[in-house]
């Protein structure tokens, strides 16, 4: 359960990032900072940058997108 809010953590912190910069100034840095988690939660649960961007985007039509369709 706790890797679970802190995954949410991490995509919220994410959508953020991106809404106040643009997804070109995305780095898990930032992401890191703003979800208030260490560098090393990010890569944990992500490996890369590439695949924190793949799972937002699947944790973005999971709870934002299919909602609103349903």
């Amino acid at each position: 359960m706790r890797g679970e809010v802190t995954r949410t953590k991490i995509m919220e912190a994410a959508i953020k990032v991106i809404s106040q910069e643009t997804i070109e100034g995305l780095s898990t840095r930032k992401v890191a900072g703003e979800a208030d988690v260490n560098l090393a939660a990010i890569h944990y649960h992500h490996r890369s940058k590439e695949g924190m961007l793949i799972d937002l985007s699947r944790y973005a039509i999971n709870n934002y997108l299919l909602p609103k369709i349903n």
